[in-house]
């Protein structure tokens, strides 16, 4: 049995269906992270699992325990908010207190509590300080350890880290991550960021217009997504649309008449019958780049080619690598990462790099979101 289990959960706002029969597990002491772009239903989710929304259906359960019924402050879960909702006017350590005095605890218990809390996200000694003479990642450990002072069952943070500038959010979700990981709390992560759920995230649930689209390692979902949604949504990728041959490769029409075939992989509960159309979704350190300033290059006598060939179109540095579009000659645009730099207009040919695995298919007409 999971520490917290959600059992087909839909609600509505008026004629709007936003969260469509969700039904997830996370075990005690994980991490799990709810991704998906606006709108996707994963805020709405949160809310119903802290009790400021209601499902119209379903359960929401914790230790195999109902809570449903129960109003949010009866249910014992932290809560970090996008904005900490900190009071300037008090002190840090007021702040971590201000939940625990409204429950009526005595005071020495109360300065104990904090203390330890602050302790628990590497704030001992900011108790006097002020709100405003900290940094903005010590504020959001503030409400963490104003969250975490409870004692709470279950922590749930919603977009903690979006206030925050990159450098600095960066800094902070990698502290947070560890902290989390130290203390052992079961928590529910909501983020937009792809890079800050593969931080923090044990597993991580991709929602895409209110449904669960997979659940899975940060590893699982990059090379082994089963929609087409997670494929395009989780990472970079290209596109290549083509047919499945009788032996299994993917082929299409490349310039000149030459028939362009490589192997793919479908993904799981994904089959296509051969001459059907399929989607190959590519990442961009797959390719390889084989040769550079090709004007001559004449493929027409060729049957058959695992070589593309293309022109730059577009080019970005990331500070890790450089990403480059190119378009190939039958017209589809693809992105290639790459250690060198390419100009644009520089003609290029293409492979799949070897030991890179094959690229995931789908059957072509699947819902992509």
């Amino acid at each position: 049995m999971s520490y917290l289990e959600l059992v087909r959960i839909r609600k509505s706002f008026g004629d709007t269906v936003v969260l469509r029969e969700i039904t997830l597990a996370v075990e005690e002491g994980e991490t799990l992270v709810l991704l998906g772009p606006s709108g996707s239903g994963k805020t709405t989710l949160l809310r119903v699992i802290a009790g400021f929304e209601t499902a119209e259906r379903g359960e929401v359960l914790v230790d195999g325990r109902s809570v449903g019924a129960l109003p949010p402050a009866e249910r014992n879960f932290g809560m970090v908010f996008q904005h900490y909702a900190l009071f300037p006017h008090l002190s840090v350590g007021e702040n971590v207190a201000f939940g625990l005095e409204s429950r009526g605890k005595p005071k020495e218990e109360v300065r104990n509590t904090v203390e330890r809390a602050l302790e628990r996200v590497d704030l001992a000694g900011f108790g006097e300080r002020r709100i405003d003479a900290i940094s903005g990642g010590q504020q959001q450990r503030v409400a963490l350890a104003r969250a975490l002072a409870p004692e709470p069952r279950l922590l749930l943070l919603d977009e903690p880290l979006s206030n925050l500038d990159p450098e600095l959010r960066e800094r902070t979700r990698q502290e947070l991550a560890t902290t989390l990981a130290n203390i052992g709390i079961t928590a529910v992560w909501v983020t937009h960021e792809q890079e800050e759920a593969f931080d923090v995230g044990s597993r991580v649930a991709v929602l895409n217009r209110g449904r669960i689209e997979q659940v899975g390692r940060p590893a699982d979902l990059y090379r082994k997504p089963t929609t087409p949604f997670v494929a395009g949504f989780v990472g970079r990728a290209s596109v290549l649309r083509g047919r499945l041959a009788d032996d299994g490769l993917v082929e299409f029409e490349a310039a000149g008449n030459v028939r362009i075939r490589f192997p793919v992989t479908f993904a799981r509960d994904s089959r296509a019958a051969p001459g059907q159309e399929v989607e190959v979704y590519i990442r961009p350190e797959a390719w390889e780049v084989v040769a550079r300033d090709v004007p001559g290059r004449d493929l027409r006598g060729a049957q058959d080619s695992d070589v593309l060939v293309g022109e730059v179109v577009g080019r970005r540095f990331t500070g890790r690598e450089n990403l480059v579009q190119v378009r190939l000659d039958h017209g589809s645009v693809i992105e290639v990462a790459t250690e060198r730099d390419f100009a644009t207009g520089d003609r290029l040919e293409l492979r799949l790099r070897p030991g890179s695995g094959a690229p995931i298919a789908f059957p072509s007409g699947r819902d992509r979101g």
